[in-house]
């Protein structure tokens, strides 16, 4: 089998990287540049910058004649479509492979062929490796344990399996067919930055503007704090506050399912919307509060001196002092409780999570999840839990924020208790109904 690649940029050079590691001498990869120039002429017949990939003349017919795939790695859009326009005769013969990542992500080879008037079932195409980078596969070697995944879609079913073998026997890729019907989102991949990504940074975003202006309010209007304080000391509050809500709500839609299902037995598809919504989102939601909890800490420690927190030391004026029991119990729970998310956050990790038992993941996402939560929680709380009961130390009469800041993470907890409990008795009454009947049927045979 013969591949020729149109183009000699970055992603050239990567599949080209890639036939140099895999390929065993049952294909041949070729490389041509688009446009013919005397450096281009010159350069015929050597080695594609050591990859064994050599170069041929654009203007030799033969090529694109005994080529069963082009590899068309040429810029999208208009120059795209020109050279599609232009040298249409020489490719019709052959499979034709779409690398490209338009923007707008319309301007595909699909496009390109449908404007120049030529229908899928003329031209046989495929969508490949346009969600692999060129640094990725120029970094991969030979001794390598596992394989670039890449997704292929194309009308052509014959088509589509012909570049399947072609990435995974010549190029050492772990290739993924997507139904045609898909094609939409395979054209679109590279140029999405995620809906859940974006909701749940949205839902993150407004909690922390609201938390924000509520410490702004209490602390330099109500408290008087002086206004330099504001980009750290008063929004390290926020953030934290932030942080430890993103948690919460990232166990919360897990929760409702499951008491939910005590006393229906509902499948995904029959949950509200909201729900699944949620449900969705929850990797995400995690992800970007560990973001918001890691810059409460360099915050923290940024600014942890006795002038800013003098409640956490026993001597505050003194030039060397210890902490406070209060501070050491709040501070102890608030590094193992970091220390947990860090440890889910490197396992959500895909080279990671795929590597994960059944057992190991309910591990970390079931119980380490919970007592990550719990220990953030309590962090928060004996700090300033002696403070909530003093309603006339209130600035403006407002809430301490260590106070509003566990409402939902408690709330969430409380959930949690209630469905653990239930599943339990649930399950202990169904154990002693078991037992009853066999004792009533051993009765009876009596």
């Amino acid at each position: 089998m013969r591949c020729l690649i149109i183009g000699t940029g970055d992603l050239a050079l990567g599949l080209s990287h890639m036939y140099q590691i895999q390929n065993t001498g049952d294909y041949v990869l070729e490389a041509t540049e688009p446009i013919v120039t005397d450096a281009s002429e010159t350069m015929v017949g050597q080695d594609f910058h050591g990859t064994g990939v050599k170069l041929v003349s654009f203007e030799d017919v033969g090529v694109f004649d005994a080529a069963d795939c082009i590899i068309l790695a040429i810029p999208s859009g208009r120059p795209l479509e020109e050279f599609v326009k232009n040298n249409i005769d020489r490719l019709q013969n052959s499979i034709l492979i779409d690398v490209t990542n338009p923007v707008p992500y319309e301007n595909t080879l699909s496009d390109v062929l449908q404007k120049i008037g030529l229908q899928d079932d003329r031209i046989r195409w495929v969508k490949a490796f346009n969600d692999n980078g060129a640094i990725d596969l120029l970094g991969q070697k030979p001794s390598r344990k596992t394989e670039i995944p890449t997704t292929i879609c194309g009308p052509d079913q014959e088509a589509v399996m012909v570049v399947k073998h072609f990435a995974e026997e010549c190029l050492g890729f772990h290739a993924k067919v997507v139904p045609y019907t898909q094609w939409d989102q395979v054209a679109r991949h590279q140029q999405d930055l995620g809906q859940q990504w974006l909701h749940s940074a949205a839902i993150l975003f407004v909690i922390f503007i609201l938390a924000e202006i509520y410490a702004l309010v209490r602390y330099n209007v109500k408290k008087g704090y002086d206004w330099s304080h504001l980009p750290l000391q008063v929004t390290n509050k926020a953030v934290c506050w932030t942080a430890i809500y993103g948690f919460a709500l990232t166990q919360l839609p897990g929760t409702l399912t499951k008491l939910i299902r005590i006393f229906r037995s509902d499948t995904l598809r029959d949950l509200h919307p909201i729900l699944l919504f949620g449900l969705r989102i929850r990797k995400q939601l995690g992800v970007l509060s560990l973001y918001y909890l890691t810059v409460h800490v360099l915050m923290s420690l940024l600014i942890f001196n006795p002038s800013y927190y003098g409640k956490f030391f026993s001597d505050p004026s003194a030039k060397s002092s210890k902490f406070t029991t209060k501070a050491e119990i709040s501070f102890f729970f608030g590094i193992v409780g970091f220390s947990f998310y860090l440890i889910l956050g490197i396992c959500s990790l895909p080279s990671v999570v795929a590597n994960l038992t059944k057992h190991q993941f309910s591990l970390l996402y079931g119980s380490l999840v919970w007592m990550a939560l719990i220990f953030g929680t309590i962090h928060v709380m004996v700090m300033g839990v002696a403070g909530w009961s003093k309603q006339e130390t209130w600035p403006g009469n407002m809430p301490p924020i260590t106070l509003l800041s566990v409402v939902v993470p408690l709330f969430v907890l409380f959930l949690k208790f209630v469905q653990v409990n239930l599943s339990f008795f649930l399950r202990l009454s169904k154990k002693v109904h078991y037992y009853e009947a066999r004792v009533h049927d051993s009765t009876e045979r009596v």
